[in-house]
Protein backbone atom coordinates (compact mmCIF):
# COMPACT_ATOMS: atom_id res chain seq x y z
CA UNK A 1 0.00 0.00 0.00
CA UNK A 2 1.13 3.59 -0.50
CA UNK A 3 1.81 6.02 2.06
CA UNK A 4 -1.02 8.19 0.95
CA UNK A 5 -3.76 5.76 0.84
CA UNK A 6 -2.83 5.30 5.01
CA UNK A 7 -3.93 8.97 5.34
CA UNK A 8 -5.48 10.41 8.79
CA UNK A 9 -6.20 6.00 9.77
CA UNK A 10 -2.60 5.65 10.68
CA UNK A 11 -2.68 8.35 13.65
CA UNK A 12 -3.45 5.23 15.95
CA UNK A 13 -0.11 3.90 14.67
CA UNK A 14 2.08 5.74 16.77
CA UNK A 15 5.80 3.91 17.20
CA UNK A 16 6.30 2.20 20.94
CA UNK A 17 9.72 3.91 21.03
CA UNK A 18 10.78 7.21 20.22
CA UNK A 19 13.37 6.17 17.22
CA UNK A 20 13.84 6.90 13.67
CA UNK A 21 13.15 4.24 10.84
CA UNK A 22 16.29 2.37 9.30
CA UNK A 23 14.27 1.45 6.36
CA UNK A 24 11.98 4.18 4.63
CA UNK A 25 11.15 1.40 2.24
CA UNK A 26 10.08 -1.00 4.80
CA UNK A 27 8.03 0.67 7.12
CA UNK A 28 5.56 -1.68 9.39
CA UNK A 29 2.18 -0.24 10.13
CA UNK A 30 -0.17 -2.68 11.91
CA UNK A 31 0.19 -5.54 9.43
CA UNK A 32 1.13 -4.05 6.31
CA UNK A 33 4.50 -2.66 5.03
CA UNK A 34 4.64 0.49 3.49
CA UNK A 35 7.26 2.05 0.80
CA UNK A 36 7.22 5.72 1.77
CA UNK A 37 9.98 6.35 -0.15
CA UNK A 38 8.21 7.49 -3.32
CA UNK A 39 6.06 9.61 -1.08
CA UNK A 40 9.10 11.31 0.27
CA UNK A 41 10.33 11.69 -3.73
CA UNK A 42 7.10 13.34 -4.54
CA UNK A 43 6.49 15.67 -1.51
CA UNK A 44 10.34 16.88 -1.91
CA UNK A 45 10.60 16.87 -5.59
CA UNK A 46 13.68 15.22 -5.69
CA UNK A 47 15.46 11.98 -5.14
CA UNK A 48 17.60 12.12 -2.20
CA UNK A 49 14.78 11.08 0.61
CA UNK A 50 15.66 7.36 1.70
CA UNK A 51 17.12 8.39 4.72
CA UNK A 52 15.87 10.59 8.08
CA UNK A 53 19.23 12.80 7.67
CA UNK A 54 18.24 13.50 3.66
CA UNK A 55 14.69 14.74 5.06
CA UNK A 56 15.70 16.91 8.22
CA UNK A 57 15.65 20.07 6.36
CA UNK A 58 11.69 19.46 6.44
CA UNK A 59 10.94 18.23 9.55
CA UNK A 60 9.90 22.16 10.39
CA UNK A 61 7.67 22.67 7.24
CA UNK A 62 3.43 22.56 9.22
CA UNK A 63 2.87 19.59 6.22
CA UNK A 64 5.97 17.20 7.19
CA UNK A 65 3.64 14.36 9.53
CA UNK A 66 4.91 11.67 7.68
CA UNK A 67 8.80 12.83 7.95
CA UNK A 68 8.32 13.58 11.52
CA UNK A 69 6.31 10.42 12.67
CA UNK A 70 9.02 8.05 10.64
CA UNK A 71 12.38 10.05 11.80
CA UNK A 72 11.14 11.64 15.00
CA UNK A 73 15.02 11.57 16.83
CA UNK A 74 16.10 13.44 13.24
CA UNK A 75 13.69 15.82 13.13
CA UNK A 76 14.01 16.36 16.97
CA UNK A 77 10.74 15.65 18.21
CA UNK A 78 12.66 14.18 21.65
CA UNK A 79 13.86 17.69 22.29
CA UNK A 80 11.28 19.64 24.97
CA UNK A 81 12.39 22.66 23.81
CA UNK A 82 13.19 21.82 20.05
CA UNK A 83 13.17 23.66 16.53
CA UNK A 84 9.70 21.97 15.72
CA UNK A 85 7.11 24.77 15.39
CA UNK A 86 4.26 21.70 14.87
CA UNK A 87 4.62 18.68 16.58
CA UNK A 88 1.62 16.69 14.65
CA UNK A 89 3.55 13.56 13.58
CA UNK A 90 5.73 13.13 16.54
CA UNK A 91 5.13 9.84 18.70
CA UNK A 92 4.06 11.01 21.81
CA UNK A 93 6.67 8.32 22.97
CA UNK A 94 9.35 11.42 22.84
CA UNK A 95 7.49 12.75 25.36
CA UNK A 96 8.52 10.51 27.84
CA UNK A 97 12.02 10.01 27.36
CA UNK A 98 14.47 11.29 30.30
CA UNK A 99 16.07 14.02 28.10
CA UNK A 100 12.71 15.45 27.01
CA UNK A 101 11.49 15.32 30.87
CA UNK A 102 14.79 16.64 31.91
CA UNK A 103 14.78 19.81 29.46
CA UNK A 104 11.13 20.07 30.74
CA UNK A 105 12.13 20.15 34.43
CA UNK A 106 14.44 22.52 33.85
CA UNK A 107 12.76 25.08 32.67
CA UNK A 108 12.16 28.51 34.72
CA UNK A 109 9.26 30.47 34.63
CA UNK A 110 11.02 33.65 33.21
CA UNK A 111 11.74 35.61 30.08
CA UNK A 112 15.04 34.19 28.62
CA UNK A 113 17.85 36.96 27.95
CA UNK A 114 18.36 38.39 24.45
CA UNK A 115 21.51 37.43 24.22
CA UNK A 116 20.77 34.07 24.77
CA UNK A 117 17.58 34.03 22.58
CA UNK A 118 19.82 35.33 19.56
CA UNK A 119 22.62 32.17 19.83
CA UNK A 120 19.72 29.65 20.07
CA UNK A 121 19.18 27.38 17.29
CA UNK A 122 16.08 26.42 18.74
CA UNK A 123 14.75 30.18 19.05
CA UNK A 124 16.28 31.18 15.56
CA UNK A 125 14.37 28.14 13.82
CA UNK A 126 10.84 28.86 15.13
CA UNK A 127 11.50 32.78 13.99
CA UNK A 128 13.47 32.62 10.73
CA UNK A 129 12.55 30.98 7.09
CA UNK A 130 9.49 29.13 8.65
CA UNK A 131 6.77 31.10 8.04
CA UNK A 132 4.21 31.90 5.53
CA UNK A 133 3.02 34.96 3.84
CA UNK A 134 0.03 34.97 6.11
CA UNK A 135 2.15 34.90 9.23
CA UNK A 136 4.47 38.05 7.12
CA UNK A 137 1.75 39.73 6.90
CA UNK A 138 1.21 40.02 10.95
CA UNK A 139 4.97 41.16 11.89
CA UNK A 140 7.63 42.57 9.46
CA UNK A 141 10.76 40.59 10.83
CA UNK A 142 9.40 37.57 9.19
CA UNK A 143 10.27 39.45 5.93
CA UNK A 144 13.86 39.84 6.99
CA UNK A 145 14.71 36.89 8.85
CA UNK A 146 15.04 39.27 11.88
CA UNK A 147 15.17 37.37 15.22
CA UNK A 148 13.59 38.93 18.15
CA UNK A 149 13.66 38.72 21.90
CA UNK A 150 10.87 38.07 23.92
CA UNK A 151 9.39 41.70 23.76
CA UNK A 152 7.70 40.77 20.86
CA UNK A 153 5.84 38.52 22.57
CA UNK A 154 4.25 40.76 25.34
CA UNK A 155 0.53 41.66 24.86
CA UNK A 156 1.34 45.32 25.94
CA UNK A 157 3.59 45.43 22.99
CA UNK A 158 2.35 47.17 19.72
CA UNK A 159 4.35 45.61 17.32
CA UNK A 160 3.05 42.20 18.77
CA UNK A 161 0.03 42.27 17.00
CA UNK A 162 -1.70 39.11 17.50
CA UNK A 163 1.70 37.20 18.20
CA UNK A 164 0.87 36.57 21.52
CA UNK A 165 -2.07 34.81 20.95
CA UNK A 166 -0.74 32.46 18.16
CA UNK A 167 2.59 31.50 19.40
CA UNK A 168 1.81 31.50 23.04
CA UNK A 169 -0.19 28.60 22.80
CA UNK A 170 -0.69 25.79 25.59
CA UNK A 171 -2.34 22.45 26.55
CA UNK A 172 -3.86 21.18 23.52
CA UNK A 173 -3.17 23.77 21.28
CA UNK A 174 0.16 23.39 21.94
CA UNK A 175 0.66 20.41 20.77
CA UNK A 176 -0.34 20.81 17.46
CA UNK A 177 1.62 24.34 16.76
CA UNK A 178 3.62 23.95 19.80
CA UNK A 179 4.70 27.41 21.73
CA UNK A 180 7.15 29.53 22.29
CA UNK A 181 5.94 29.93 26.04
CA UNK A 182 9.01 27.86 26.67
CA UNK A 183 11.00 30.85 25.80
CA UNK A 184 9.38 33.90 27.16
Amino acid sequence: RSAQALGAGALSLYPRKCQDHEDLRRVTLRTDEVDFVDFFRAYAGHDDVATCGALKSMCVETTAFWIRFLCPQTCGCDEYKGPLWVRSGCPQTCEGNAKYLQEEDSIECKDTPSAELQNDPAWKAWWVGNWSEWYAAQWEGFKTDKVPDCKILDASNPEAGALPELLCAYGQSAQFSGSLRLFC
